[in-house]
């Protein structure tokens, strides 16, 4: 049986459930690209949008594994990746035609909400109004875009339908303050907002919440759920670091999405028993992330993601897509940096 649920976007650009979103210029631009294209396209055809809005858990297990500190492998996997991708394959390839060409939008969803009251568990926390935080968010999903989409990673994909066609990867973060309780529709991931103060040495970002191996001041993903910390010093929400020359300026909220991408972490840390990370790409090319320091790893290198692996998750999703779409791939590379 086809599958193809080539429906618009969940929402229309610009709003979530009737509030006011804030998205990435560079996916508001990829998003009005789609505009007028068709949607409706028949099951293998080559041409029109074929969209997925749903958690994309077909990444295999042996495609990202996590390390432990002694050098095997700690049973940990992909993270949960749910999210909107759109395949648009714009200009086709012909059979006297160089490849085709297309564009992946990926969207991902976040409604915020406040969390910056100082509580039992955060006590440092210091309290932020709506409308000042909802200031603050908005500049994170341009944060996010400016690692992710900064130097575009592609997909060379073949198929045996529509031949070979390059997919340029452009990412959609959007963001919305949601009141306390409100249930929005077409949401991807929740995020708490806590507003933790950068701390004195050696604790920089505070004790541990009690009862718990997570600091006070700790931002994290988990499922579904996340939690930003924009008293960190290395938030996009950070008016000072947007023009400051710190490497890490503006890129925690960029390593918290790739794990709303299905990413791991790819540092050593041996209190959660972690040592890196082996990707196996769907072209059967295998890589070894650990202490590098890029994106994933440690952040303290400025660089932006064009690493290959880090389209493995989205690679394994819309080779998927395109298979239950009637377009069976028999080819699928990453183009982007191999280090």
């Amino acid at each position: 049986m086809c599958f193809n649920s080539s429906l618009p976007p969940t929402t229309s650009p610009g709003t979530l459930g009737g509030a006011p979103i804030s998205a990435a210029a560079d996916g508001s631009t990829a998003r009005s690209a789609l505009a007028g294209r068709p949607t409706r396209a028949a099951c293998g055809c080559c041409t029109g949008l074929i969209s997925r809005d749903t958690a994309h858990d077909n990444t295999p297990d042996s495609a990202l594994r996590q390390k432990n500190a002694s050098g095997g492998y700690n049973g940990q996997y992909a993270n949960p990746f749910k999210a909107n991708i759109i395949v648009d394959t714009h200009s086709p390839a012909t059979a006297s035609s160089a490849p085709g060409a297309g564009r992946i939008v990926v969207t991902t969803l976040m409604a915020a909400t406040n969390a910056t009251a100082p509580s039992a568990e955060r006590p440092l926390s210091v309290a932020m109004n709506d409308t000042q935080l909802a200031t603050r968010i908005r500049s994170i999903p341009a944060a996010i875009a400016r690692y992710w989409n900064a130097k575009p990673l592609k997909l060379d994909i073949t198929d045996a339908t529509c031949g070979q066609n390059i997919y340029e990867i452009v990412f959609d973060p959007q963001i919305v303050l949601a009141a306390s309780g409100a249930r929005l529709r077409g949401v991807h991931y929740n995020v708490e907002i806590v507003n933790v103060p950068m701390q004195p040495a050696p604790n920089p970002l505070g004790p541990l919440i009690t009862g718990r191996r997570v600091l006070q001041g700790q931002s994290y993903v988990l499922g579904y759920r996340a939690v930003f910390n924009i008293g960190e010093s290395r938030s996009g929400t950070d008016s000072v670091s947007a023009s400051s020359r710190n490497p890490q300026a503006d890129i925690l909220e960029a390593h918290e999405y790739g794990h709303m991408l299905g990413l791991k972490d790819e540092y050593n840390d041996a209190r959660f028993n972690r040592g890196g990370v082996d990707y196996e790409l769907p072209d059967g090319t295998v890589q070894r992330a650990s202490g590098q320091e890029h994106l994933m790893d440690t952040m303290r290198v400025e660089q932006e993601s064009r690493q290959a692996r880090y389209a493995t998750t989205i690679a394994y999703a819309v080779q998927d897509i395109l298979n239950r779409n009637g377009r069976r791939v028999s080819r699928n590379r990453i183009i982007g940096d191999y280090i």
